[in-house]
């Protein structure tokens, strides 16, 4: 079987999933030929055919909560996960399907955790499917915003220093605290990186 490739996500969601079950009580072991023609729920085969089984009862009956809740993310990431380790691209359509239906947009509530869970779905699709809608390609004016992105872009530029540093970095915490040119951290890289790849995107889409 030919599986598909797709982004892996961290096994610690797993581990907290594990940790919030409850205890599973003991049941009587089958005897005879009862237990000879039950497989293990750990065996591979057995194991998809039990994720399909609610894969496909939960997209026959979808959630009422909101398309784009955590509680919804949760499942599509689920649903991602069971596509690439069963191959079976009618989960990664579900999904596409998902992302048609909410416009490729998060929740309602700009920086709310609960409403950007999603993302990391669109994120996954984006990296088999490289489809720009589902990131940011005409989501805002370009006129109006472009001199934004530009100034932005410039202020993050100039707190590289000439060895490389990244400065002026807000420290870990739940507000906003004192910064210096000598005030740096390894998410205030990324997040440069993040910006600068979208301003590179930005230029070499000008002509398009």
């Amino acid at each position: 079987m030919t599986r598909l490739a797709l982004p892996r996500v961290p096994i610690v969601a797993l581990a907290v999933f594990v940790a919030r079950c409850p205890p599973v009580l003991a049941q009587p072991a089958p005897v005879g030929a009862a237990a000879a023609a039950r497989p293990s729920p750990s065996d591979a085969g057995e194991a998809l055919r039990i994720m399909r089984a609610a894969a496909d009862w939960q997209l026959a009956h979808p959630s009422r909560h909101a398309p784009y809740d955590w509680t919804q993310a949760a499942f599509y990431t689920g649903v991602m996960a069971l596509a690439r380790v069963s191959g079976d691209a009618k989960y990664l359509d579900a999904m596409r399907a998902m992302g048609e239906r909410n416009g490729w947009r998060p929740g309602l509530r700009p920086g709310h955790a609960d409403d950007h869970a999603v993302l990391a779905t669109y994120a996954q699709l984006y990296e088999i499917d490289r489809d720009q809608r589902m990131l940011n390609e005409g989501l805002l004016d370009r006129t109006r915003f472009e001199p934004h992105v530009h100034r932005g872009w410039a202020a993050l530029a100039g707190a590289v220093q000439r060895d490389g540093m990244l400065g002026w970095v807000q420290p870990i915490g739940d507000a906003p605290g004192a910064t210096t040119a000598a005030t740096t951290e390894v998410y205030g890289v990324g997040a440069l990186l993040l910006a600068g790849s979208e301003v590179v995107r930005l230029d070499e889409g000008r002509g398009r």
